[in-house]
């Protein structure tokens, strides 16, 4: 027997919120106070080149 797939199933125990990048272009993932974790995302229109 031999496994070569594994699939973790749960919910996150934090809060996690996605925001978008500050003006100063800083992309660090931080906490505020209450431990709700910020992730810096960029936007789509920033991340596409072309549409077709």
């Amino acid at each position: 027997l031999v496994i070569t797939s594994v699939l973790a199933l749960g919910k996150p125990v934090e809060k996690i919120v996605f925001v978008d990048v500050p003006d100063s272009g800083k992309m660090a993932y931080y906490r505020d106070k209450d431990m709700v974790h910020y992730v810096p995302k960029r936007k789509l229109e920033e991340i596409i080149l072309k549409k077709f």
